[in-house]
């Protein structure tokens, strides 16, 4: 038996009502469920439950992410808290050092111009003394250029007198030479 089946012409199949394709599709979906029906349910499960994980996690991770700032946030505070204290504390120390430093400056000035002072002084008595040492000196000198020119006139004096004794010793002998000759 030979049946022919009639094929609906192209124009006949244009011409179907949208809704008989809806009823298809309908049809179609029915078929897929029955078929695939419970793949599709535990596709569906496991979807839901990985969705739920991801976010238990997403969760869990934003907890952890948190906890953790929080935790840096703190260090980072604590450790802004002892730099801002050591900052302070090198600061007190320095101003200390350096009001320390000029003080010691302002000392050194003093002794220098004190130093000066003294120097200047120590100078002044020591042209006083050395003039007055030259003035002793010279003094001395005349003193003793006069004593040597009184002892020098007083030798020429002794020495005059010494040739006057010599001659008259010289004449005494003389006499005393000619009177033995006489004898």
């Amino acid at each position: 038996m030979t049946t022919t089946v009639e094929q609906p012409s192209k124009t006949s199949q244009n011409k179907q009502p949208k809704q008989s394709k809806k009823v298809d599709e309908d049809k179609l979906d029915v078929v897929r469920n029955i078929l695939f029906g419970e793949q599709v349910k535990q596709t569906e499960q496991r979807r839901m439950e990985l969705e739920r994980l991801l976010e238990i996690s997403i969760c869990s991770l934003r907890d952890e992410t948190e906890e953790k700032f929080d935790n840096v946030s703190q260090e980072l505070s604590s450790l802004a808290h002892l730099l801002t204290d050591e900052t302070k504390s090198r600061q007190s120390k320095f101003l200390q050092t350096h009001s320390r430093l000029n003080h010691l400056s302002d000392q050194l000035s003093q002794l220098e111009t004190k130093t000066q002072k003294e120097q200047a002084q120590l100078q002044d008595q020591m042209v006083n003394e050395s003039n007055k040492a030259t003035q002793y000196i010279n003094r001395v000198n005349e003193e003793l250029s006069v004593k040597l020119d009184h002892a020098v006139t007083q030798l020429r004096h002794e020495k005059a007198d010494r040739k006057a004794i010599a001659s008259l010793l010289s004449g005494v002998a003389k006499q005393l030479l000619e009177s033995d000759e006489r004898s």
